[in-house]
């Protein structure tokens, strides 16, 4: 009778084990997948916010050098050099973002500089190694062109050149005007948007395949990358969280796995991309699994001493019958 009475008190004891066991497999998964979920939201969301920026601003930047560009183009006369120079460097410091101004015209010969003086020799974009490829691009484009990012001496700092065709009427190209961003400066405006500081933010220019940000990175580093191939994330998927594309896959510059959201900019040929590496998801819910571990290692130990307790009394009561 009493080994009996054990037997199903042993049982019962493992069939609740396994219950809870199987409880906090579930509540673990649960947890590991809505910290996906949520994560993903996030990216989404940070994706959407750094688009609208770069669409924005590149396009308020677009209308800047249209308008200089144009008032540039229709200055004639006699004087039209050193009026063209004072209206460049006028506008040169009336916008803090954008470096120095320049009108190109279609053959690549620069003629005005905003940070010449007048008579001053100025090179042509066409025989410069770091302009050619993208001037020849911004003088097929309609709107704007940006460059490849290139290490400016002069600033001491990665740059993205613009650079916007000035047209006639009948779409004639007569000249471009260009200026460029410095990477400290896109960096700066990436930091104050808040978003977590573990993202990684990728901007791709997919008619050289370069990369043309990757934030946030050392000038170093930075270097390194655009030695490689802008495509970065490999042996990837395509997975879909509450109607939002996402992927998960490697980022082969740095070694991890990774998820990331990706979009096309409008009005740009690039691809934005937010990525954060796993370690990030692995880190969080490693808090969240020290929680669910304990409470599940809590309730073994009060199972264990319910039962020995009950099995204590169960022995008492069938000697008490003897």
């Amino acid at each position: 009778m009493i080994i009996k009475d054990r037997n199903s008190l042993n049982t019962l004891f493992i069939v609740v084990v396994l219950l809870l066991t199987l409880l906090a497999g579930v509540v673990g998964y649960w947890s590991w997948h809505n910290l996906k979920k949520e994560r993903v939201k996030d990216l989404s969301y940070s994706n959407s916010v750094i688009k609208r920026y770069y669409e924005l601003s590149f396009n308020q930047w677009r209308n800047v050098l249209l308008n200089l560009g144009e008032r540039l183009i229709n200055v004639n006369g006699a004087s039209q050099d050193s009026i063209r120079l004072a209206i460049a460097k006028q506008s040169d410091q009336s916008y803090d973002e954008l470096l120095a101004f320049g009108l190109v015209d279609t053959t690549g010969q620069i003629m005005v500089f905003s940070n010449s003086q007048l008579g001053d020799s100025l090179p042509d974009l066409s025989k410069s190694e770091n302009s050619s490829r993208s001037f020849n691009l911004a003088k097929r484009v309609e709107k704007i062109s940006i460059g490849e990012a290139y290490y400016f001496q002069n600033v001491d700092d990665w740059i993205l050149p613009i650079r916007v065709p000035i047209r006639d009427n009948d779409g004639n190209l007569l000249a471009l005007n260009t200026t460029a961003l410095q990477y400290s400066s896109l960096n700066k405006d990436l930091y104050s948007f808040g978003f977590d500081s573990r993202y990684k933010v990728h901007l791709v220019n997919k008619d050289f395949g370069t990369s043309q940000l990757y934030y946030p990175m050392s000038e170093k580093v930075f270097s390194e990358l655009l030695k490689k191939s802008a495509n970065i994330y490999t042996d990837y998927k395509e997975l879909l969280s509450n109607e939002v594309t996402y992927y998960q896959g490697k980022n082969a510059f740095e070694s991890s796995q990774a998820l990331w959201v990706s979009s096309e900019l409008d009005g740009l040929n690039h691809r934005l991309i937010v990525s954060v590496d796993y370690g990030v998801l692995l880190s969080d819910f490693r808090d969240t699994i020290v929680v669910v571990l304990s409470m599940y290692f809590l309730l073994l130990l009060l199972l264990f001493v319910l039962f020995n307790t009950s099995e204590k009394r169960q022995a008492v009561y069938v000697n008490t019958l003897r």
